[in-house]
């Protein structure tokens, strides 16, 4: 049996491709109660054999979806699941070919798509789960040489485009921490770089954060300007986005909150509604999953 044919005995409509979906997943209608979705927000990796909702948040093995879905026993589940993996070798191709992954842009040339074990484990240390981060923002691993060697790389796409990138060391020997595209290969200059921007767009309601990471823990109608060293380009194009309602979350460092501070009051004149959110001792990046949707609750984004 395949996680195809799983899906048609049980009547579960699922998709290949097309809006939500990536290379290399299957997706549907999220199973779990807890969750909203109306569309087709859960994603199967059919090469790590994970699962990832974005509605909820609901993650994990695709044993518990078989369980979910058919109410047989867990060891059941277990045996159908990894039969899944087995039998993905045909028509269920894991691995995307060249010829049919994504053709990278010219700006993440030497990067690459395979995410070895040290770029893995740096991101579930972190509680991230890097087959959803690559499904979601496309992320890359840098490699070990060059002068991004050892970097998760994240592509900045602005307006659908991918005009630049970042890269986040995955050791605390890398410095410095966060190194941007330079301007002179870039589309876009870095001060007027924000990342996630299109999430925004018609949501009325954003979250203005620092970095990536804080992006990738809070999710869509969240942006990062990658510093607090602000720009006005930056705050236009925000203004653009359509946003009404802005919350601006910059971590508790005595510096970054007098950051937000400033940016606040340049904001002021542009958007009906500000409002500067601190947590105390927690930057954006380390909450919890649970803590990050309580706060996307709490603040009606």
């Amino acid at each position: 049996m395949t996680l195809y044919s799983f899906f048609d005995e049980h009547g579960i409509q699922y998709w290949t491709s097309g809006k939500n979906v990536s290379r290399g997943w299957v997706n549907i209608q999220c199973v779990f109660p807890d969750c909203d979705d109306s569309s087709n927000h859960l994603g199967i990796s059919l090469e790590s054999g994970r699962y990832h909702c974005w509605k909820c948040g609901n993650k994990g093995f695709t044993d518990a979806i078989v369980q979910k879905i058919s109410g047989c026993s867990w060891s059941r589940a277990k045996l159908l699941a990894e039969q899944f993996t087995l039998n993905s070798a045909g028509t269920e191709s894991v691995e995307p070919s060249p010829a049919t992954r994504p053709k990278p842009s010219d700006l993440l040339k030497g990067f690459s798509y395979d995410l070895s074990p040290l770029y893995r484990n740096y991101l579930e240390k972190r509680n991230f789960d890097p087959d959803y981060l690559q499904q979601k923002y496309g992320i890359m691993a840098s490699g070990n040489t060059g002068g991004f060697k050892f970097r998760v790389i994240a592509p900045v796409r602005m307006a659908d485009k991918v005009v630049s990138y970042i890269g986040r060391g995955i050791t605390d020997r890398i410095v410095p921490k966060y190194k941007v595209c330079p301007d002179s290969e870039a589309k876009v200059p870095r001060r007027e770089l924000i990342y996630n921007l299109d999430s925004i767009r018609g949501r009325g309601t954003a979250m203005i954060v620092e970095g990536m990471t804080d992006v990738w823990r809070l999710g869509d109608g969240v942006v990062a300007v990658f510093t607090t060293s602000f720009s006005m380009s930056q705050v236009a194009a925000i203004c653009r986005a359509g946003a009404q309602k802005v919350f601006i979350i910059f971590d508790p460092e005595r510096q970054a909150q007098e950051k937000a501070r400033q940016f606040a009051h340049s904001l002021l004149v542009r958007f009906p509604s500000i409002e500067r959110v601190e947590l105390p001792g927690c930057d954006p990046g380390d909450l919890g999953d649970d803590d990050a949707r309580a706060l996307r609750r709490e603040l009606g984004v």
